[in-house]
């Protein structure tokens, strides 16, 4: 890294706020060296047109920003906006709930993806069995290439216990095929990583699951019951032999 190189040198923020302490957020992350782009509507942002005390506004708190001016009511706009989001780093926005949903832009639909783990900086191997349960609940088809070890995809028969559409194509493929409401049932951990998604997804399915060799979580979260707890999950801790260790 060069010396004189700012902090955030490198990261882009997509920004759709309004008044003051949103485009502020957006300006210091601007000052430390990020890219940050202001989504406008086509009018402009309202605090260009703001007059007495209010006429620096816009040109203090937009400092150092891009702008694109994007009209939700168009279907193109909206794509351009997705667009722009799957190159951000960062997305701020300040509007009150449902604002965004009713612009056609909340968090409710996620899209399907392709997903392939690799070395850092590239998507980690403990990284891919969430993010496989996050893709069961994905509209269309993600393809999933495990391509570290040859058996970290074997977790996921357990997954379809619980309703995900997977299919494997190899020890090292896999496609996954959503969004599916996922249903409680029996599943047995087998490891470490996959036994924590399990449980995210047993967390994300209707009815009761039971879990089983619960032991393989505990050795790299510990107490992950109680953790769960504390985000409101209902999940309870029953007792169960512990592997014999060889003498």
């Amino acid at each position: 890294m060069a010396g004189t190189e700012l902090p955030l040198a490198g990261v882009r923020v997509i920004e759709m706020t309004h008044m003051v302490m949103g485009p502020t957020c957006g300006m210091i992350l601007a000052q430390l060296g990020a890219e940050v782009i202001k989504v406008e509507p086509p009018q402009g942002d309202k605090t260009r047109s703001l007059g007495g005390m209010g006429v620096s506004f816009f040109p203090l708190f937009n400092r150092g920003k891009r702008s694109v001016v994007l009209d939700f009511a168009k279907a193109e706009d909206r794509d351009t906006m997705h667009r722009l989001l799957a190159t951000a780093d960062v997305f701020v926005e300040n509007f009150r709930d449902g604002q965004l949903e009713k612009q056609g832009l909340g968090p409710g639909e996620l899209k399907a993806v392709d997903i392939e783990t690799a070395p850092y900086p590239g998507l980690a191997t403990d990284i891919q069995p969430p993010v496989s349960v996050l893709l069961t609940q994905a509209t269309g088809k993600s393809k999933v290439h495990e391509a570290i070890f040859e058996d970290r995809l074997e977790w996921m028969g357990e997954l379809r216990k619980m309703g995900a559409k997977i299919e494997t194509k190899d020890n090292q493929h896999a496609i996954i095929s959503g969004p599916t409401t996922l249903h409680g049932a029996a599943v047995e951990i087998s490891d470490l990583r996959a036994g924590a998604s399990l449980i995210l997804g047993a967390l994300a399915a209707e009815g009761t699951s039971s879990i089983s060799g619960a032991h393989h979580v505990r050795r790299g979260y510990e107490n992950i019951e109680r953790k769960f707890l504390d985000l409101g999950a209902r999940i309870e801790r029953v007792l169960e032999a512990e592997p014999l260790t060889p003498s």
